[in-house]
């Protein structure tokens, strides 16, 4: 399954994203798939979110890859350091 993270992932959707992602972590325990390329606002509360949703899927033998990812979000996860963490070095 895969949760599409629009165009924006930043305080103002963290909430709706977590909704998101708590009711397809429920659904499907095997595996997530992010869709990231239409990202163009980011910030550190929804790189927060994006971290705290990967640990879980760690934590939960749950299986993380990105189905794309924008450069907006790759710059914003790199200048916090978290494009190693956040699974997106092939995506630089």
């Amino acid at each position: 399954m895969s949760v599409s993270l629009g165009d924006q992932v930043d305080i103002s959707q963290v909430l709706a994203l977590k909704e998101r992602f708590q009711n397809e972590l429920s659904e499907n325990s095997r595996g997530l798939t992010v869709v990231g390329g239409e990202v163009v606002r980011v910030d550190t509360p929804g790189l927060q979110l994006l971290l705290s949703v990967k640990r879980h899927c760690e934590q939960n033998n749950v299986d993380w890859q990105w189905e794309s990812v924008s450069d907006e979000l790759v710059h914003a996860a790199g200048i916090l350091g978290l494009t190693e963490t956040l699974a997106m070095n092939g995506f630089q």
